[in-house]
């Protein structure tokens, strides 16, 4: 919404109704989003801004949007940068919330692609450990399952609202 707002764009919302908190309402709303509030859950909100974005009536710009994802690769690069500020290594393991898997499949490509370009060696490459709630962890039994794809839970609840996922889109890059 924010920048949105910055490039005079309207901005369009889709929350589900009732389930998020309303900070994070504030914050768009502050910023002249419209917002739209939907009977169901993240997972349903995604549905339909895919379907106007396919239609051309918006621009996706969520966790299915390939610079989206390049910006968050900035995460891991500065939890490296400080590590090394810090301690003069790079951290073990990274833990981090899981809802479309974004941040995970972000880093996982920033590291990557500093092992291809020299930068890092491969021993040296953190573990990746994603967190999900009880109550909306598709990964997780992916995971425990040894499956190679995520099967979409469309019944999801957790008061972590920003985790509260049932179909994380970018789960085939996370996986790994």
């Amino acid at each position: 919404a924010a920048y949105g707002s910055r490039g005079g764009m309207q901005t369009l919302v889709l929350l589900p109704a009732g389930k998020v908190a309303a900070g994070k309402i504030a914050q768009a709303s502050l910023h002249g989003a419209r917002i739209l509030e939907v009977d169901g859950n993240f997972d349903a909100c995604l549905d339909i801004v895919q379907e106007l974005a396919g239609q051309g009536e918006a621009y996706l710009l969520n966790s299915l949007n390939p610079f989206r994802l390049e910006g968050q690769k900035t995460i891991g690069l500065e939890i490296l940068e400080g590590f090394l500020a810090d301690y003069d290594t790079v951290p073990d393991r990274i833990v981090l919330p899981v809802g479309n898997a974004g941040n995970t499949s972000a880093l996982y490509k920033t590291f990557r692609e500093l092992v291809h370009a020299g930068e890092l060696e491969e021993g040296e490459v953190p573990k990746l450990t994603g967190v999900q709630a009880e109550g909306a962890a598709p990964m997780v039994e992916a995971i425990e399952n040894g499956a190679d794809e995520v099967r979409r839970w469309d019944d999801v609840e957790t008061r972590a609202t920003a985790i509260r996922i049932g179909n994380p889109v970018n789960a085939p890059k996370a996986l790994p």
